[in-house]
C-alpha cells in the first residue's frame, strides 16, 4: 500500500523562523515513513500568487522523501483543475496511490479536484484554522476518514459540525527535549519565573497575561516573567510593561532559537499561554517537557492532555482576573510541585516516535 501526503504546512526549512510554518507535520510524516508509511511524494499545495510572491512549481528531495511545490492556478478556491493538473503532469509525477493524506480542508480540496482519479482512499487531517473554511462541512462529508490535529479541534468539531473525529493526530517531542526529573526539584526553591513563547497576536492573549502577572507581582514580588516571539502586539506589549512599571521584571526576547526557549523552560515554573482558538502548540509540551505547569484555555490547545488544577490550568475566559487566578495557585511551592510532578509524568508518553506510530496506525486504519 503506497501513498501521498498533501500539505502546504510540510516544512523546506531546517528551522523554523518568524515566517515559515513549524516542522510538526513534517516530523509527523517523517516519523511515520521512518516507521513504515509507505509515502511517495509530499504534494505542497498553494495559491500561485502569495503575500511572498509567486509561487513556483518545484520538485525536490529532502532527507530521502520527494518533495513537490504544486501552485494552484487561480485564486483562492476558484482555480483551474486542468491548468493545476498540468503542473503536476510537467514536474514528471505519475502513477496511482492507495491514500491520500491531506492535512488542512485547502490541501484537501486540492487533492480532491487534481488527483481525486489517481488516489484512493482520501483521509482529511483537520486543523485549528479548518473551522473557519466554508469548505469544512463538504470536506468531513466527502472524506474517507476524518482526523484532527489535537482533540480541542475534534471537539470543536463535535460541537459545530455534529460530526464525530475518527482520530486525533497528536505531535510529539524529540527525546532532546525532555527534562530530567531532577530539574522540577531544583526550581522549587527558586524564585518565581513565568514564561511564554508564542507569536504575539490578539488570540494568544499576551496582553491579558501580562496584566496577570502585574497582579501576581503583589503576592510575589520576585517573580519575573520572560516573553519570547514577535509580532503585531510588539509595539502594545512594550507599552503596557512601561504603563504597569514592569519593565524591571518582565523580559521581552523576541524570536529567539528554539534551544534558548527551551533553556528558559526549564529554568521557568509555569509556561503561560491561555490562548484560543489554537491546536495542540508544541510549545505546551515542551514546557510539560521542561518541568512547566502549563496554563492554557478551555476547550483549546492543551485542553484534553491536562486537567486543569490536576495536571495543569486551563481558563475559561482569557481576563487578567482569570489569568491570575490561575498564576497564584504556583504560589504556594508544594501546590505547585505536585502538579508539576503530574504534567511530568503525562507527557512522557508524548514522544516523536509515538506520536509517529499513532499517525501511521490512524492513517492505514482508514487507507486500508
Amino acid at each position: 500500500m503506497k501513498g501521498i501526503i498533501c500539505s502546504d504546512l510540510y516544512s523546506v526549512e531546517e528551522e523554523r523562523s518568524l515566517t515559515s510554518n513549524t516542522q510538526a507535520v513534517k516530523e509527523l510524516v517523517d516519523g511515520a515513513i521512518a516507521q513504515g508509511l509507505n509515502v511517495e511524494v509530499v504534494f505542497r499545495f498553494f495559491p500561485i500568487v502569495t503575500k511572498r510572491g509567486i509561487f513556483w512549481p518545484r520538485k525536490r528531495r529532502i532527507n530521502g522523501i520527494l518533495v513537490c511545490d504544486i501552485p494552484k492556478v487561480g485564486v483562492r478556491y476558484c482555480y483551474s483543475k486542468l491548468l493545476t493538473s498540468l503542473v503536476v503532469r510537467l514536474l514528471g509525477i505519475s502513477g496511482k496511490w492507495d491514500f491520500a493524506v491531506c492535512h488542512m480542508v485547502s490541501n484537501y480540496e486540492a487533492a480532491k479536484k487534481t488527483l481525486n482519479d489517481r488516489i484512493g482512499k482520501v483521509i482529511l487531517v483537520a486543523h485549528q484554522s479548518d473551522l473557519r473554511s466554508d469548505h469544512l462541512a463538504w470536506a468531513l462529508k466527502t472524506a474517507d476518514g476524518v482526523l484532527a490535529r489535537s482533540q480541542a479541534v475534534a471537539h470543536q468539531i463535535q460541537l459545530a459540525q455534529n460530526v464525530k473525529v475518527d482520530g486525533v493526530v497528536w505531535s510529539g517531542l524529540a527525546k532532546n527535549i525532555f527534562a530530567k526529573k531532577s530539574v522540577i526539584e531544583n526550581k522549587s526553591g527558586a524564585s518565581l519565573e513565568l514564561m511564554t513563547a508564542c507569536n504575539l497576536i490578539p488570540l494568544k492573549n499576551v496582553l491579558n497575561s501580562v496584566r496577570a502577572f502585574s497582579k501576581l507581582k503583589e503576592l510575589e514580588p520576585s517573580a519575573r516573567f520572560t516573553i519570547y516571539g514577535d509580532g503585531i502586539l510588539m509595539k502594545d506589549l512594550r507599552h503596557l510593561i512601561v504603563e504597569l512599571g514592569l519593565e524591571d521584571s518582565v523580559s521581552v526576547k523576541g524570536f529567539r532559537p528554539k534551544q534558548e526557549v527551551i533553556e528558559c523552560m526549564r529554568r521557568a515554573h509555569i509556561f503561560v499561554m491561555p490562548s484560543a482558538p489554537e491546536t495542540l502548540g508544541l510549545a505546551y509540551l515542551e514546557a510539560m517537557a521542561s518541568g512547566c505547569v502549563v496554563i492554557g484555555h478551555k476547550g483549546w490547545g492543551i485542553d484534553g492532555i491536562v486537567k486543569d488544577g490536576e495536571s495543569g490550568f486551563l481558563v475559561d475566559e482569557a481576563g487578567p482576573e482569570d489569568i491570575f487566578e490561575k498564576m497564584k495557585r504556583c504560589v504556594n511551592r508544594q501546590a505547585w510541585l505536585a502538579i508539576a510532578d503530574r504534567s511530568f509524568e503525562i507527557v512522557q508518553r508524548h514522544g516523536m516516535e509515538d506520536s509517529a506510530h499513532n499517525y501511521m496506525k490512524l492513517v492505514l486504519k482508514y487507507a486500508s
